[in-house]
Protein backbone atom coordinates (compact mmCIF):
# COMPACT_ATOMS: atom_id res chain seq x y z
CA UNK A 1 0.00 0.00 0.00
CA UNK A 2 2.67 2.28 0.46
CA UNK A 3 2.72 2.72 -3.28
CA UNK A 4 -0.63 5.28 -2.28
CA UNK A 5 1.98 7.62 -0.75
CA UNK A 6 4.69 10.05 -2.69
CA UNK A 7 7.88 7.76 -2.31
CA UNK A 8 10.71 10.06 -0.63
CA UNK A 9 14.61 8.54 -1.66
CA UNK A 10 17.33 10.07 -0.55
CA UNK A 11 20.01 10.31 -2.70
CA UNK A 12 23.38 11.68 -2.97
CA UNK A 13 25.37 12.13 -6.52
CA UNK A 14 29.17 11.36 -6.43
CA UNK A 15 31.81 10.92 -9.33
CA UNK A 16 28.96 9.70 -11.80
CA UNK A 17 27.36 7.42 -9.15
CA UNK A 18 24.30 7.49 -7.23
CA UNK A 19 24.31 7.02 -3.21
CA UNK A 20 21.06 5.44 -1.78
CA UNK A 21 20.91 5.16 1.60
CA UNK A 22 18.69 2.08 3.21
CA UNK A 23 14.65 3.08 3.61
CA UNK A 24 13.36 2.37 -0.34
CA UNK A 25 13.01 -1.10 -0.51
CA UNK A 26 10.70 -1.37 -3.25
CA UNK A 27 13.45 0.43 -5.02
CA UNK A 28 16.15 -2.09 -4.37
CA UNK A 29 13.81 -4.85 -5.46
CA UNK A 30 13.34 -3.50 -8.19
CA UNK A 31 16.85 -2.88 -9.08
CA UNK A 32 17.11 -6.71 -8.18
CA UNK A 33 14.62 -7.70 -10.43
CA UNK A 34 16.44 -5.66 -13.44
CA UNK A 35 19.65 -7.20 -12.68
CA UNK A 36 21.31 -3.73 -12.45
CA UNK A 37 24.72 -3.67 -10.68
CA UNK A 38 25.20 -1.87 -7.40
CA UNK A 39 27.83 -1.82 -4.42
CA UNK A 40 26.48 -2.49 -0.92
CA UNK A 41 28.06 -0.83 1.88
CA UNK A 42 27.92 -2.68 5.18
CA UNK A 43 29.05 -2.52 8.67
CA UNK A 44 29.01 -5.46 11.23
CA UNK A 45 27.02 -4.92 14.19
CA UNK A 46 26.80 -7.56 16.77
CA UNK A 47 26.19 -10.49 14.82
CA UNK A 48 24.67 -9.13 12.30
CA UNK A 49 25.37 -7.21 8.83
CA UNK A 50 23.55 -3.79 8.95
CA UNK A 51 23.56 -2.20 5.50
CA UNK A 52 24.90 1.64 5.33
CA UNK A 53 24.57 2.56 1.20
CA UNK A 54 23.89 1.50 -2.25
CA UNK A 55 25.90 2.56 -5.16
CA UNK A 56 24.53 2.74 -8.45
CA UNK A 57 26.53 4.09 -11.57
CA UNK A 58 24.39 7.67 -13.08
CA UNK A 59 23.09 5.83 -15.65
CA UNK A 60 21.60 2.54 -13.88
CA UNK A 61 19.82 4.53 -11.59
CA UNK A 62 18.46 6.93 -14.35
CA UNK A 63 17.02 3.61 -16.07
CA UNK A 64 15.71 2.21 -12.19
CA UNK A 65 13.93 5.48 -11.79
CA UNK A 66 11.76 5.52 -14.52
CA UNK A 67 11.09 1.75 -14.01
CA UNK A 68 10.44 2.41 -10.60
CA UNK A 69 8.09 5.63 -11.42
CA UNK A 70 6.18 3.60 -14.06
CA UNK A 71 5.73 0.71 -11.67
CA UNK A 72 4.03 2.93 -8.96
CA UNK A 73 2.18 4.85 -11.35
CA UNK A 74 0.62 1.51 -12.48
CA UNK A 75 -0.21 0.32 -9.26
CA UNK A 76 -1.85 3.41 -8.15
CA UNK A 77 -3.89 3.76 -11.20
CA UNK A 78 -5.06 -0.31 -10.35
CA UNK A 79 -5.92 0.75 -6.67
CA UNK A 80 -7.71 3.70 -7.57
CA UNK A 81 -9.37 2.37 -10.28
CA UNK A 82 -11.66 0.31 -7.94
CA UNK A 83 -15.05 1.36 -6.39
CA UNK A 84 -14.61 3.28 -3.36
CA UNK A 85 -16.23 1.42 -0.74
CA UNK A 86 -13.70 -1.43 -2.22
CA UNK A 87 -10.86 0.84 -1.84
CA UNK A 88 -11.60 1.99 1.41
CA UNK A 89 -11.74 -1.96 2.63
CA UNK A 90 -8.08 -2.41 1.63
CA UNK A 91 -6.86 0.54 2.83
CA UNK A 92 -8.25 -0.31 5.87
CA UNK A 93 -7.61 -3.94 6.19
CA UNK A 94 -3.73 -2.23 6.13
CA UNK A 95 -4.22 0.46 8.87
CA UNK A 96 -5.28 -2.72 10.85
CA UNK A 97 -2.31 -4.33 10.36
CA UNK A 98 0.16 -1.31 10.54
CA UNK A 99 -1.45 -0.37 13.81
CA UNK A 100 -1.16 -4.04 14.97
CA UNK A 101 2.07 -4.26 14.46
CA UNK A 102 2.55 -0.95 15.98
CA UNK A 103 1.93 -2.79 19.28
CA UNK A 104 3.78 -5.88 18.64
CA UNK A 105 7.20 -4.23 18.05
CA UNK A 106 9.60 -3.93 20.78
CA UNK A 107 11.93 -1.80 18.71
CA UNK A 108 10.87 1.78 19.46
CA UNK A 109 11.56 2.92 16.13
CA UNK A 110 10.07 0.82 14.32
CA UNK A 111 7.19 1.30 16.27
CA UNK A 112 7.19 5.00 15.42
CA UNK A 113 7.42 4.46 11.89
CA UNK A 114 4.40 2.25 12.33
CA UNK A 115 2.43 4.44 13.97
CA UNK A 116 3.75 7.25 11.46
CA UNK A 117 2.34 5.09 8.51
CA UNK A 118 -1.07 4.17 9.98
CA UNK A 119 -1.85 8.16 10.51
CA UNK A 120 -0.73 8.58 6.74
CA UNK A 121 -3.31 6.02 5.38
CA UNK A 122 -5.70 7.03 7.99
CA UNK A 123 -6.24 10.63 6.21
CA UNK A 124 -6.26 8.58 2.99
CA UNK A 125 -9.09 6.67 4.46
CA UNK A 126 -10.45 9.46 5.43
CA UNK A 127 -10.34 10.98 1.86
CA UNK A 128 -11.85 8.22 0.24
CA UNK A 129 -14.63 7.76 2.58
CA UNK A 130 -15.72 11.03 1.95
CA UNK A 131 -16.69 9.96 -1.45
CA UNK A 132 -18.66 6.96 -0.82
CA UNK A 133 -22.20 7.03 -1.46
CA UNK A 134 -23.94 4.19 -0.07
CA UNK A 135 -26.66 3.62 2.49
CA UNK A 136 -24.98 0.66 4.02
CA UNK A 137 -21.89 2.75 4.99
CA UNK A 138 -21.00 5.26 7.57
CA UNK A 139 -17.98 7.14 9.46
CA UNK A 140 -17.39 10.15 11.58
CA UNK A 141 -15.24 10.63 14.56
CA UNK A 142 -15.97 11.26 18.47
CA UNK A 143 -13.86 12.14 20.93
CA UNK A 144 -13.10 9.55 23.33
CA UNK A 145 -13.32 11.24 26.84
CA UNK A 146 -10.88 8.93 28.69
CA UNK A 147 -7.50 9.57 26.32
CA UNK A 148 -6.12 12.92 27.16
CA UNK A 149 -3.37 12.57 23.91
CA UNK A 150 -5.18 9.86 21.28
CA UNK A 151 -8.36 11.37 21.98
CA UNK A 152 -10.15 11.98 18.56
CA UNK A 153 -12.01 7.77 17.32
CA UNK A 154 -12.04 7.67 13.85
CA UNK A 155 -15.12 4.89 12.64
CA UNK A 156 -15.52 2.98 9.79
CA UNK A 157 -18.90 1.13 9.74
CA UNK A 158 -20.80 -1.26 6.79
CA UNK A 159 -24.33 -2.83 8.09
CA UNK A 160 -24.46 -5.61 8.64
CA UNK A 161 -20.63 -6.19 8.27
CA UNK A 162 -19.21 -4.80 10.99
CA UNK A 163 -17.15 -1.80 12.50
CA UNK A 164 -13.45 -0.86 12.69
CA UNK A 165 -11.86 2.58 14.94
CA UNK A 166 -8.76 4.05 15.07
CA UNK A 167 -7.57 6.32 17.93
CA UNK A 168 -5.36 9.45 16.50
CA UNK A 169 -4.03 12.58 17.95
CA UNK A 170 -5.21 14.74 15.43
CA UNK A 171 -8.59 16.12 14.32
CA UNK A 172 -8.73 15.48 10.63
CA UNK A 173 -10.76 18.41 8.65
CA UNK A 174 -13.92 18.30 7.29
CA UNK A 175 -14.74 14.42 8.86
CA UNK A 176 -18.32 14.80 9.96
CA UNK A 177 -19.20 13.57 13.57
CA UNK A 178 -19.64 9.59 13.79
CA UNK A 179 -23.56 9.20 13.75
CA UNK A 180 -23.29 5.90 15.65
CA UNK A 181 -21.61 4.68 18.66
CA UNK A 182 -18.96 1.79 19.49
CA UNK A 183 -20.06 -1.54 19.02
CA UNK A 184 -17.49 -2.90 21.63
CA UNK A 185 -15.27 -4.20 18.58
CA UNK A 186 -11.42 -4.03 20.06
CA UNK A 187 -10.05 -4.64 16.31
CA UNK A 188 -9.13 -8.02 18.00
CA UNK A 189 -10.28 -9.24 13.77
CA UNK A 190 -10.64 -7.37 10.66
CA UNK A 191 -14.84 -7.04 10.02
CA UNK A 192 -14.86 -6.61 6.23
CA UNK A 193 -14.68 -8.87 3.50
CA UNK A 194 -14.32 -8.35 0.24
CA UNK A 195 -16.59 -10.93 -1.11
CA UNK A 196 -19.52 -9.27 1.45
CA UNK A 197 -18.40 -5.63 0.52
CA UNK A 198 -18.55 -6.31 -3.55
CA UNK A 199 -22.18 -7.93 -3.03
CA UNK A 200 -23.37 -4.68 -1.13
CA UNK A 201 -22.33 -2.53 -4.19
CA UNK A 202 -23.84 -4.80 -6.85
CA UNK A 203 -27.59 -5.21 -4.40
CA UNK A 204 -27.06 -1.63 -2.45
Amino acid sequence: MKYLLKQRVHIQRKNGCVHIKPGCSGLIRMANKLNLDKKVIQEQKGEYLTTLLYIFKEEDYYWLSLNYRAYLKEKRDKFYSQKPLIQLVKLLRYIFNRNIRAKEVSKYSSSIRAYNDKDLFLQKALDIAKTIQNTHFSYGYQEDPYETYYCYVYYFEIEDQGQISFHSNKLYPEVPLFPGEWIGNINEAYPFHLKQIKKIIKYG
